[in-house]
């Protein structure tokens, strides 16, 4: 019975021991148990797509004007590949310079790369783009920068993430998309289509004269569909051209010959080459006024306008749109206004008129380690091709204001200093620095000896020659006048110097004072026509708030605008709390009988 026992308890052993070698379950099944998860599927690139992702990252790269479309295609790749935000650098982003490589790469606009020259021959009017795939990457082009970025919209819409890669699966045929919705009415010129022009710029055009010349290929584009070839004057000369600005043709030649400030004109000519146009203006604001003309005409008329000619006078008196500004100091250089003032803060000014838009370019200048405070009255000469700023700072050694020299090679810095600190005594209080070149080509810094330092409280005005490099004085400061000198004095200060050379040999400095009405800039003049002559004090001031009518001001200096008129810069009111903020201002002045005057 025993033996029974044992020999049943083994068999049962045995069995259960089959059971788990084949991997069957003994226990009940349940029948509402869903079954176990499977792994899903791997998704399949499909054909004809094309992955970005190869080899660590594909570039995205796009030529001028273009940079838009091609952020948004880069932020959507980037987006949906994880890779690029844990490798830095896992795709890129730039401009067309650098040469290609075997990088996969996406072109965005009129780049130099093969994929684009293949993509505008696909894309036969001005407002079409095309996404294509090329033999040496994709192209996104247009010949309209905002067109495309619809072509950068489809493009996006066209990219997935399959099995970790970044793909393109185009949405039509052989992956182009091409894609047209403009007006059929075609613009004439001489009774030719616009098409056959071509708009010849200035190879030396400014920035914004190059944006007003695009700006006028794509109004007609626009307006039409056509496309319009854009080349500088060193290419060949074509059949038909539109020659914008001052080019070196032979017909710009004849008409800037004749061409007077503040004046502009449009004109079409023909001769046995073909025909041409002619769009002329002697400055930016003449040249932002007669495009507005061509412009409001192919818009609301759909055709370029008759022959046309004006000519612009500025206004007497300009409230500059800088919202707050002291002691500005006006710089003009390649088209283009820089304003600079207290705070070492500037501004740029693109649109050819003293009334346009700034644009703020914030500090300007690499600040010294002495430099404790009061950085002031920031003055910039151009002199041997470089660009000098004379401007004031408390020494955090000496206790000091005093007057420094910095130098940039461009009017938007950073300038950095180059004198040894102050120039200026280093036991004086010296402010409102300026530059004098005179007739024997010796440099001058003219400036304030503050009231603050002298043993009786009365501010002088000082000078004294400079090294030919400006980086230091080279005599022993001489004492020019006293602040309380004129008769329409009250007060005892001298700020903001300034040097002009009048046409009947007569120097005369601009500088500010008090009078009863409050801060206001007056005339000095020198005997002999030179810096160390004896001052005398004119009568008549040139700016007081009685003159003006409104605000009190001063801290002036003189430039020649644009369109060649004579300037004087001040800040007005002295003070915000008389109702309106320090804001830069423009009166229009010319020069008369040995003095300066107001031009109205």
């Amino acid at each position: 019975m025993k033996k029974i026992f044992i020999f049943v308890l083994c068999m049962a052993l045995f069995s259960a021991l089959v059971a788990c070698s084949s991997g069957k379950d003994t226990t009940p099944t349940d029948t509402n148990t869903p079954p176990a998860d499977t792994e899903e599927p791997v998704e399949s690139i499909p054909d004809g797509a094309v992955v970005l992702s190869v080899d660590a990252g594909c570039r995205v790269v796009y030529s001028t004007d273009y940079r838009d479309a091609a952020s948004k295609i880069f932020d959507r790749i980037s987006e949906l590949d994880s890779r690029s935000y844990q490798q830095i650098g896992f795709y890129a982003l730039g401009l067309d310079t650098k040469e290609q490589d075997e990088k996969f790469e996406i072109a965005v606009g009129k780049t130099n790369r093969p994929s684009s020259a293949s993509a505008k021959k696909k894309t036969p009017t001005y407002l079409d783009y095309t996404v294509s795939i090329e033999e040496n990457g994709i192209a996104v082009f247009s010949h309209s920068p905002e067109r495309a970025l619809e072509a950068a919209e489809h493009f996006c819409s066209c990219l997935s993430f399959i099995d970790g890669q970044v793909v393109y699966i185009p949405n039509s045929e052989g992956g182009i998309g091409s894609y047209t919705d403009y007006p059929a009415d075609t613009i004439k010129l001489a009774g030719k289509d616009v098409s056959s022009f071509s708009l010849v710029y200035p190879s030396n055009a400014s920035e914004n004269e190059l944006a007003n010349v695009k700006r006028i290929a794509d109004v007609i584009g626009r307006n039409s569909g056509a496309i319009v070839e854009i080349k500088d004057d060193s290419s060949d000369v074509s059949e038909n051209e539109i020659l914008v600005g001052n080019t070196s043709r032979q017909l710009s030649k004849n008409v800037y010959a004749e061409l007077n400030a503040g004046e502009y004109l449009f004109e079409l000519t023909e001769d046995e080459r073909g025909a041409s146009a002619i769009i002329a203006y002697s400055n930016p604001l003449t040249m932002g006024t007669l495009f507005e003309i061509l412009v409001d005409s192919l818009n609301n008329e759909g055709r370029f306008p008759d022959n046309t000619s004006g000519k612009i006078k500025e206004d007497s008196m300009i409230v500059s749109k800088i919202p707050s500004l002291r002691d500005p100091c006006i710089v003009v250089h390649n088209d283009t206004y820089y304003a600079y003032g207290t705070g070492w803060v500037a501004y740029k000014n693109t649109s050819g008129s003293l009334g346009g838009e700034w644009k703020a370019l914030g500090r300007v200048v690499t600040v010294p380690e002495d430099a404790a405070d009061c950085y002031w009255a920031p003055e910039v000469h151009k002199y041997k091709d470089e660009f000098y700023m004379f401007t004031t700072y408390k020494s955090a050694k000496t206790g000091h204001r005093g007057c420094s020299i910095f130098k940039s090679p461009t009017p938007e810095g950073p300038f950095v200093e180059i004198s040894n600190g102050h120039a200026t005594p280093a036991d004086w209080d010296s402010i409102d620095a300026t530059l004098y070149i005179d007739e024997e080509g010796q440099p001058w810094m003219v400036f304030v000896h503050e009231w603050t330092s002298t043993d009786d409280g009365i501010g002088r005005m000082a000078a004294a020659k400079m090294s030919d490099d400006l980086t230091s004085l080279i005599s022993e400061p001489i004492e020019l006048f006293r602040a309380d000198d004129p008769e329409w004095t009250n007060r005892q200060v001298t700020d903001g110097c300034w040097l002009y050379k009048c046409q009947n040999g007569e120097l005369i400095m601009i500088w500010s004072n008090f009078a009863n009405d409050g801060y206001c800039v007056g005339i000095a003049r020198s005997d002999n026509g030179k810096v160390d002559g004896n001052w005398s004090q004119d009568k008549k001031l040139l700016y007081s708030k009685t003159l003006a009518g409104e605000y009190d001001g001063g801290h002036g200096m003189i430039f020649t605008s644009l369109n060649g008129q004579l300037y004087l810069s001040i800040h007005s009111p002295n003070s915000a709390a008389d109702g309106r903020r320090e804001t830069p201002v423009f009166i229009a002045i010319r020069e008369e009988n040995g003095t300066l005057v107001w031009d109205k």
